[in-house]
């Protein structure tokens, strides 16, 4: 869908303010305007022009989506620019009519050098943000992404998804890639069952160290991990993508998704994605990680006397949430059996 409305960037190295027709949704924040660069990005917190490609993460953007960062013009140079029946700039439309609207936002622009090869491509934001999520469509690419870098990034680098960065042959035309921004789990839990002295759940964290399940998981190693949502969600299927198991159930329940696994093997890293996640206002796949050991009972990474010594000190205690772990075989009882295993 090509820009129609002229948004005045024709420049080398220069951003544009855009007020947008509709609130767009990035990582789950919602924005009314954005800045337009040149140089192949658009950002919605910061206003960088810089012409510097990195690769991902960076702190020269703060919620930015960039289809080709890279040293570009809009400006008239060349004979690049005079392909365009336009020449060279960046452009809008919308397509579509309410709540389902489509902002195209095309730039027709030259490389820096050499100032006559083209690049010519598109982001296309969505007023209803599970229609298809961003769309970045790619017209005349001339140097292949070589010196671009692709992709998304919430803030200034929590999150990012990257396409390509600097990488040859990677873009060419009539190439489409889709973003989609999946709803955030609140919060993970892997929970077994203690026998008669209940149910107890070890967080498992969706940033930084992973969660470690140091309790076993029986004849046929069965865990149960417990995926909470804010609102509730929809789910068409969940799998192990990283590890060793299998799924061999799952139930959401309003705001929580419970996945059932067996076959899932000790001292290793297991990741469970949900696949299309859907709240109503976002779309995609969340994954969740679960690190696996079997008697690292202080959950430090490692099993040695530190946790014999403590799974000892709790023989013949009642099972509670002080000491859940050192029942290592969930049985609701704390004996040598533990100590052994």
């Amino acid at each position: 869908m090509p820009g129609t409305t002229d948004t005045g960037n024709h420049t080398n190295d220069g951003t544009t303010p855009l007020a947008l027709p509709f609130p767009v949704q990035l990582y789950g924040q919602t924005f009314n305007a954005a800045n337009l660069s040149s140089n192949g990005n658009l950002q919605f917190v910061s206003n960088s022009n810089s012409p510097s490609n990195t690769c991902l993460p960076t702190t020269v953007f703060n919620f930015a989506i960039m289809p080709h960062w890279d040293d570009l013009r809009t400006d008239q140079v060349g004979s690049g620019c005079t392909g365009y029946a336009s020449g060279c700039g960046i452009f809008t439309s919308v397509s579509g009519a309410p709540p389902n609207r489509i902002l195209n936002i095309e730039w027709r622009t030259v490389y820096f050098n050499p100032n006559n090869s083209r690049a010519n491509f598109e982001v296309r934001l969505y007023e209803n943000p599970t229609a298809n999520g961003i769309e970045i469509i790619y017209g005349e690419v001339a140097q292949g992404g070589s010196s671009a870098t692709v992709g998304v990034q919430r803030d200034t680098g929590s999150e990012f998804t990257q396409y390509e960065c600097n990488t040859a042959g990677t873009l060419m035309s009539g190439l489409a890639l889709t973003l989609s921004c999946a709803p955030m789990a609140s919060d993970a839990f892997s929970r077994k069952v203690h026998g008669g002295a209940g149910t107890f759940d070890i967080p498992l964290p969706l940033t930084g160290n992973v969660g470690v399940e140091c309790r076993s998981g029986g004849a046929t190693n069965d865990y149960q991990m417990i995926i909470n949502f804010m609102t509730s969600v929809t789910v068409e299927n969940a799998m192990v993508t990283s590890g060793t198991g299998s799924v061999s159930s799952f139930t959401v329940s309003g705001s929580q998704v419970t996945v059932n696994l067996t076959g899932v093997t000790d001292a290793q890293r297991i990741t469970v994605t949900l696949f299309n996640v859907n709240d109503g206002m976002h779309m995609g796949n969340v994954p969740v990680s679960m690190g696996v050991l079997i008697g690292d009972v202080n959950g430090n990474g490692s099993v040695n006397a530190t946790d014999v010594a403590l799974t000892k000190s709790q023989v013949g205690m009642p099972v509670g949430s002080g000491n859940f772990r050192e029942d290592v075989n969930a049985n609701g009882t704390i004996s040598s059996t533990d100590v052994a295993i």
